[in-house]
């Protein structure tokens, strides 16, 4: 039987354990969103602005895998120790 963790009626120690995350991860995202604009233009476009492509698509990648992952983490945890 599958088991979706869920955040709904559980304590605050879950969204402690996100802020770490949170607070490095997404202000770095929100730094870089000229280069994710750029990129959503084309990798040609992007190059042509000035955009290291390789470099910012790993670093975002990175960055956005992470923000997911420690969401999903959090959501299975909560969802299982209740």
């Amino acid at each position: 039987m599958w088991h979706a963790g869920s955040i709904w009626g559980t304590n605050w120690k879950f969204v402690m354990a996100l802020l770490p995350w949170i607070v490095v991860l997404l202000p770095y995202a929100m730094f870089k969103a000229r280069a994710l604009n750029a990129l959503s233009l084309g990798e040609q476009v992007a190059a042509s602005l000035g955009v290291p492509v390789e470099k910012e698509r790993f670093a975002l990648l990175a960055a956005l895998v992470g923000l997911a992952a420690a969401s999903v983490a959090v959501g299975a945890a909560s969802g299982s120790s209740g």
